[in-house]
C-alpha cells in the first residue's frame, strides 16, 4: 500500500532550469546529429504548463511493476478526470494505493499491473477517493559494477553484490543475477 504522508507540490514555472539538446538521441542504430541546447523547465513539462496541486509522491512496492517500480517518484495531477486505463492514486477506507482505474458494472476495480495481485474491487459500501490521475513516472537508473580482482569477481547493481572466487563461475553467477532480478 502507498503511504501518502508528505506529497511534494510541484511548482510549474520555477526558473529552474535544465539544459535540453534539441534533438532525440536514437536508441536503435547510432547515427550523427548535431543539436543546440536550450532551457528546459523541467516542472512545467511536470505540471502540464501549470495544473494547481500537481505533486509529487514516491511508490512503495511491487504491485505496479511493470511500469512504476518500488521508489520510482510518481507525478499525480489531481485535478484530471480519470478514464479506463489511467494510473490513479486512490484512498480506499483511508488507505492508499496506486493502481489502474477500472471502471465495472458494480463499482470500480482497482488493477495491479504485477499480475501476482488481484484486482481490488471497490463497492459504494467503501469510501472511495480517486486522489489524482498519475502523468509522469521519474526513475533514478541504478548503478551497475564489475570488480575483477586476484581473489575472483563481483558484481554489484544497486545495494545487490556477488562474488565468485573463480572467473567462469563468476559469469555464471552474473547471468543468473539478472534473469532472476
Amino acid at each position: 500500500m502507498l503511504k501518502l504522508t508528505e506529497p511534494v507540490p510541484l511548482r510549474p514555472h520555477s526558473k529552474n532550469y535544465c539544459l535540453l539538446a534539441t534533438v532525440a538521441v536514437p536508441a536503435g542504430d547510432a547515427r550523427d546529429i548535431e543539436s543546440e541546447l536550450e532551457e528546459f523547465d523541467f516542472n512545467e513539462y511536470l505540471t502540464g504548463g501549470g495544473s494547481d496541486g500537481t505533486f509529487m509522491i514516491r511508490a512503495d512496492g511491487d504491485s505496479m511493476e511493470v511500469e512504476i517500480f518500488h521508489d520510482d517518484l510518481i507525478i499525480v495531477n489531481p485535478n484530471l478526470q480519470p478514464v479506463r486505463g489511467n494510473k490513479v492514486v486512490a484512498s480506499i477506507n483511508g488507505s492508499y494505493t496506486v493502481k489502474i482505474f477500472s471502471p465495472c458494472r458494480n463499482g470500480l476495480h482497482l488493477v495491479a499491473a504485477n499480475k501476482k495481485y488481484h484486482p481490488q474491487t471497490v463497492t459504494q459500501k467503501d469510501e472511495c477517493e480517486i486522489v489524482g490521475v498519475v502523468t509522469h513516472v521519474v526513475r533514478q537508473l541504478k548503478k551497475f559494477d564489475v570488480f575483477i580482482s586476484r581473489i575472483g569477481i563481483c558484481f554489484s547493481y544497486g545495494n545487490q553484490k556477488i562474488c565468485s572466487n573463480k572467473e567462469k563461475a563468476g559469469w555464471r553467477l552474473f547471468e543468473n543475477f539478472f534473469k532472476s532480478g
